[in-house]
C-alpha cells in the first residue's frame, strides 16, 4: 500500500507555491544606518590585513630568492675551493700510502676501521692511521704529520716501504732495510729485533727510535719493566716491614706481583704512604691511623703474610752501627792515677811456686875466686 502511494507521488509534477517568492536585493538592504557602518569599518580592516599579508608574503618571496642567489654563490665558491685543496691533496694522499698511512673505511655511527691486511681491521678515531707511528690522522694535519721530525725518522728507518703487518709488493729495486743476519745492531735485554731489522721496544711494545727513547713514558715503563725482571730473578723476598708484601692476583697467582700493604689493604704506588713501624707510626692518615693500632690487625696481617711468603722468616733490621767518634776513644788523663783492674788469668788460677835453685859448678866458684884476688 505505501509503496503505491509512493509511486503515485512521484508522477505528479511540481507546482510552484505562488505564496514563496525569491528576496530581491542583497543581505546589506536589510541592515540597519549602525548596522551598515559598523560592516563597513569591519571592511576596511579586513582589507587591510589582506594587504599586509600580502606585502609580507611578497616580502619573504624576496627573501627567498635572495637566499637561494646566495646560496648558489656558496655552492660555487666551495667547489672552487674544494678544486684548490683537492689536487694537492690526491699528491699528499699517493705520499701518504708510501709512507704506511691507511685510510680508514667509515663503518657507520661515527665508526672508522683500517684494513690491515690479511682479513685484519683495527678501529681508529678518524678518516686516516699511521701504521709507522700508531698516530690517527685527518685530512687537516695529514701532511703536518709526513713532514714530522718523528715520521721522517720513522720512514728513513722503515724504508720508505709500508707498514709491518702488509706484505711488500715485489719489485726490481727493493727499499726494505736488511735482514737481521746482515745487520749489526746491539740489542739490550729489553729490546728486540724485528724481522725487517728494526729494534721493538718490548715495554712499550713500539719501535725505540731516537723520539721513543727520549719520551717520558718510555723511561717510566722501562723502569718499571726492569724492576719487575729483577724482582723475579730474586724470587719476590719478603719485605723488611712486618705488613708489606709482594702480593699477586687471584686470578693469576703465577703473574707478576706488586707490593701491597696488607694493613691498608692497598697497593703502594710511592714509598712515604706506607711506612713507619708501631713505636713510630708514620706514612698517610689512613696508615698512620692502623699502624698506631697495629696490635688490632697483627693477626690478620700475619696470615695474609703467609699466603704470599710462605715458609720464609722475617727478615732481621740491620744492627745499629756505632757513631764515628765512638769508634775510637781517648783516655782521660787521670786515668793513670786510677786503681788497675785485676788480669782475668790471676783471679782463675794461683801463682806457680818458683823453681829450686841449681847448684853452681866448681869452675865456675873458681873462676869467681881468681876474679876476687
Amino acid at each position: 500500500m505505501g509503496k503505491r502511494t509512493c509511486a503515485k507521488k512521484a508522477q505528479e509534477p511540481w507546482v510552484p507555491d505562488p505564496t514563496c517568492r525569491p528576496p530581491t536585493g542583497t543581505w546589506k538592504d536589510e541592515l540597519t544606518g549602525e548596522e551598515r557602518a559598523e560592516e563597513k569599518s569591519k571592511m576596511q580592516v579586513r582589507k587591510k590585513k589582506a594587504e599586509e599579508a600580502a606585502g609580507y608574503q611578497q616580502v619573504q618571496i624576496a627573501r627567498r630568492v635572495d637566499w637561494e642567489r646566495q646560496q648558489k654563490n656558496r655552492n660555487l665558491e666551495q667547489q672552487s675551493e674544494d678544486r684548490k685543496w683537492k689536487k694537492p691533496l690526491a699528491k699528499v694522499l699517493t705520499r701518504a700510502k708510501q709512507e704506511g698511512v691507511l685510510e680508514a673505511e667509515d663503518w657507520g655511527d661515527g665508526m672508522w676501521c683500517a684494513n690491515l691486511g690479511n682479513g685484519n681491521f683495527k678501529e681508529v678515531k678518524d678518516r686516516y692511521f699511521c701504521t709507522l707511528c700508531n698516530k690517527h690522522l685527518n685530512g687537516g694535519s695529514l701532511e703536518a704529520h709526513l713532514d714530522s721530525a718523528a715520521h721522517r725518522c720513522q720512514a728513513s728507518l722503515d724504508g720508505g716501504g709500508p707498514s709491518v703487518q702488509q706484505e711488500p709488493e715485489k719489485t726490481s729495486s727493493s727499499r726494505w732495510t736488511l735482514p737481521c743476519s746482515q745487520t749489526s745492531v746491539q740489542v739490550e735485554e729489553w729490546q728486540e729485533l724485528a724481522h725487517d731489522g728494526r729494534l721493538r721496544c718490548l715495554p712499550c711494545n713500539k719501535f725505540a727510535n731516537y723520539f721513543h727513547l727520549a719520551s717520558n713514558e718510555h723511561c717510566k715503563r722501562l723502569d718499571w719493566w726492569l724492576q719487575v725482571r729483577k724482582l723475579r730473578k730474586s724470587g719476590y723476598a719478603p719485605p723488611e716491614l712486618p705488613y708489606l708484601a709482594w702480593a699477586f692476583g687471584d686470578s693469576d697467582p703465577s703473574g707478576d706481583r706488586c707490593l701491597k700493604c696488607l694493613l691498608c689493604n692497598k697497593w703502594v704506588h710511592d714509598q712515604t704512604s706506607h711506612t713507619g713501624m708501631p713505636s713510630s707510626p708514620a706514612g698517610s692518615k689512613y696508615h698512620f691511623k692502623r699502624l698506631g693500632n697495629y696490635a688490632w690487625y697483627k693477626d690478620d696481617v700475619e696470615k695474609l703474610r703467609n699466603k704470599y711468603h710462605p715458609c720464609q722468616t722475617q727478615p732481621k733490621p740491620p744492627q745499629p752501627s756505632l757513631a764515628p767518634w765512638a769508634a775510637a776513644a781517648t783516655p782521660s788523663p787521670w786515668a793513670k792515677f786510677a786503681p788497675q783492674p785485676i788480669p782475668a788469668a790471676s783471679l782463675a788460677a794461683p801463682p806457680a811456686p818458683p823453681a829450686p835453685p841449681v847448684p853452681p859448678d866448681q869452675s865456675s866458684t873458681i873462676a869467681v875466686e881468681i876474679v876476687e884476688v
